[in-house]
């Protein structure tokens, strides 16, 4: 699994695996993780930088997911013949994203704290397990774990689960995230994560004190290439070399096992798109860009 939650957090909170290679080993040593959909713990895997595979979370051996609907055939990914099936609502998803630092709020009222109510809110549909308290709030502190869970969510789940993301005038996920057009360059709508495929031989460019990351999508396709592609643009100037660091490892390392498994990376990112070169899109934090496998 990539996801896990953080025992005994309230709200509950909801980290990535590849996150932990944030962490110093002290503090990973101080921490409990258990399942998104169940109570069995969690041990996190590949948590040190390695280019070659990302951070993710196994059971202890011998251990096995109690009644778990994250990890049940009752319910399907989105890109699956069975998208439409509905889970038993038993998953913590990440709702609020926590920055650190202060922020600037886009598009949003800045001082807006909670969601409005509303009739599918997960408090009144979940069941109540032994350590959930908290998780109709569940937060997480970069962007990874959005991205993660709106790649593993049905159809129903994204529609319905709620979600409260800096600068994103979007309260579902279904609203929150959109494709980048595969063949043409296009003006976006302000305040969504950004998701496509990365190029298969792509690579970071580090240019001016920025860090340039190519998609397989953008405009003036020929011979195979994109003469104009969607382009993520990560200013690093006030980055700490471990964080440029991690960055370059996390997207590495996510082409590495796409590669390795035959599958595709991809990029999701809470970007904004440039006035003057719309093929760009800049993302302002380290913590709003993750490179995940698909």
């Amino acid at each position: 699994m990539d996801n896990a939650v953080v025992v005994g957090s309230v709200p509950a909170v909801v980290v990535s695996g590849q996150q932990l290679r944030a962490w110093e080993q002290a503090r990973i040593d101080a921490t409990e993780f258990r399942c998104q959909g169940c109570p069995v713990a969690m041990v996190p895997r590949a948590y040190r930088p390695t280019h070659k595979v990302q951070g993710h979370f196994s059971t202890w051996p011998g251990e096995n997911h109690h009644d778990c609907d994250l990890v049940s055939e009752v319910a399907s990914p989105s890109d699956s013949d069975q998208a439409g099936t509905v889970r038993c609502r038993n998953v913590v998803w990440p709702i609020r994203l926590v920055d650190d630092e202060p922020r600037k709020v886009r598009g949003r009222d800045a001082d807006r704290q909670q969601l409005p109510p509303a009739v599918d809110r997960r408090e009144t549909t979940r069941r109540n397990l032994p350590g959930n308290e908290g998780a109709g709030d569940a937060t997480a502190k970069t962007v990874r774990p959005f991205a993660l869970a709106y790649r593993d969510m049905t159809h129903e789940e994204r529609r319905q689960t709620p979600i409260d993301l800096p600068g994103i005038d979007a309260e579902r996920y279904q609203y929150a995230f959109k494709r980048l057009p595969q063949w043409e360059i296009q003006e976006l709508p302000s305040g969504r994560v950004f998701h496509g495929p990365l190029r298969y031989t792509g690579e970071i460019r580090d240019e001016g004190g920025a860090f340039l990351v190519e998609l397989h999508a953008g405009g003036e396709f020929a011979s195979g290439r994109f003469g104009a592609p969607w382009t993520l643009v990560l200013a690093h100037s006030d980055w700490t070399p471990r964080s440029r660091a991690l960055l370059v490892d996390e997207f590495e390392s996510a082409c590495h096992e796409s590669r390795d498994k035959k599958k595709a990376a991809w990029v999701y990112a809470l970007a904004h798109q440039d006035k003057k070169r719309p093929n760009l899109l800049h993302v302002e934090r380290r913590s709003h860009i993750a490179f995940i496998m698909d």
